[in-house]
């Protein structure tokens, strides 16, 4: 998955799970909650996709310590008969090993059979072909009942990755479909996808009318309904709201708004202009809103814009998110 994408949910992941530590005294749980939670981009891998790319990834390229980190794992596995193979291939006293080697011989491609290209194209650099040797220069791109049987051959191999070759008499695309599976399950079981039995109190978001004696300070807003329609808000912002609602004005009727710039302001005075300037956003052609001011003022200045154009300001329903500050 992407870095940045996953640089993101992990530097949140902490902030992320305060929310909910009054809830569960397990927390791994509330951690594994809220990644099985991710969504897109940043949604943690299912089983179906993990086992695809450990089938499918070019796992002789990848970074040196996602290799060491790898190997390690998948001969160890959870063995208290441990080989230190990351210090070995850090110290290149253990190399991977291509089992059908990166340069096919003729003895290779009589071997692999007529679509012997094929075949090498798709497994090459997978990891059912890749495994752990001492003795790599002395395999070359021997033939396989070579690299089986010679002396420090396969046969001979103390890794356990080498377990399933050793049981092998050729090498071919089934030999390499089987090893793939094997290490397919194998991974599964190494790292297993994350299960939580948490589930978070669903808190119902909060909904107030304009009148209401609020000034919504400290919350956050999550949607609006004005005169029965309602509104989403993408970034779930109150200026958002604020240029909102008052757009919704201007459409409805212009006059009282142009009433207002031309001069007769009243308490709405500095509020809207005809001209852009620095703090005010455009709301329509010739109208301008000022928009660089707390909550507090917003819903002031809206409840003084509403009584102007005679609306009730319970026409006006905001939502806010409970217990979420802004």
């Amino acid at each position: 998955m992407q870095n940045n994408s996953l640089n993101k949910l992990v530097a949140t992941l902490f902030s992320d799970s305060l929310k909910y530590v009054d809830q569960s005294d397990n927390y791994v749980d509330i951690i594994n909650y809220l990644l099985l939670s991710k969504t897109e981009v940043s949604h943690f891998p299912t089983n179906d996709e993990f086992a695809e790319s450990i089938e499918t990834r070019d796992a002789y390229n990848m970074r040196q310590q996602t290799k060491y980190y790898i190997f390690d794992r998948l001969e160890n596995q959870d063995s208290l008969e441990r080989v230190n193979v990351i210090d070995g291939m850090q110290n290149n006293r253990f190399t991977i090993e291509h089992i059908m080697p990166q340069t096919l011989s003729s003895a290779w491609k009589k071997e692999l059979g007529d679509d012997y290209q094929a075949i090498y194209d798709r497994w090459d650099n997978r990891l059912a072909n890749l495994t752990l040797t001492a003795y790599n220069s002395s395999y070359s791109n021997k033939s396989f009942h070579e690299k089986k049987t010679a002396e420090n051959g396969f046969d001979h191999s103390g890794f356990r990755l080498n377990d399933f070759v050793k049981g092998c008499d050729q090498w071919t695309e089934k030999e390499l479909i089987e090893r793939s599976e094997l290490l397919k399950q194998t991974t599964l079981k190494l790292w297993p996808m994350p299960s939580s039995n948490f589930q978070p109190k669903v808190v119902e978001n909060e909904v107030y009318g304009l009148d209401d004696d609020n000034n919504y300070a400290n919350v956050k807003i999550a949607s609006y309904s004005l005169m029965n329609t309602p509104y989403k808000l993408p970034k779930r912002t109150w200026k958002e709201m604020y240029i909102g609602v008052v757009r919704a004005l201007y459409e409805l009727d212009p006059a009282p708004m142009r009433q207002l710039i031309a001069g007769d302001r009243t308490k709405l005075e500095k509020v809207l202009i005809d001209h852009p300037e620095n703090g005010f956003c455009q709301v329509a052609d010739g109208v301008y809103l000022y928009t660089s001011t707390d909550n507090w003022n917003k819903i002031h200045k809206l409840r003084d814009l509403f009584d102007f154009y005679g609306i009730d300001q319970s026409e006006l329903q905001i939502e806010v998110v409970s217990g979420k500050k802004e």
